[in-house]
């Protein structure tokens, strides 16, 4: 964060009402998870300082072997997110 690059890290999977560290951080974005009716995720973390909410719920994801899985978790969010922050800041965001 000092030196200017954006942070982000998973709410947590845990059915909390604070945020895993590193997401719980001052400057951090911060993601939990919904699924796909917008509404959070049974296992989702949350609670102050949470930042946004992404999707998290049954995401296709890539796995070793050439294989695809579908799971779910907050890191699935938090990856999605991160692609979208590499794009805004790629078009000058």
């Amino acid at each position: 964060l000092e030196r200017g690059v954006v942070v982000v890290a998973a709410a947590g999977n845990e059915q909390q009402a604070a945020l895993a560290y590193p997401a719980a951080y001052d400057g951090v974005i911060s993601v939990a998870a919904v699924d796909a009716n917008g509404t959070q995720a049974f296992f989702s973390n949350s609670g102050q300082g949470l930042t946004l909410a992404a999707p998290g719920v049954g995401i296709v994801s890539a796995y070793s072997d050439n294989r695809l899985v579908m799971s779910s978790g907050t890191s699935q969010a938090t990856a999605l997110t991160s692609g979208v922050v590499s794009a805004l800041l790629g078009w000058g965001y």
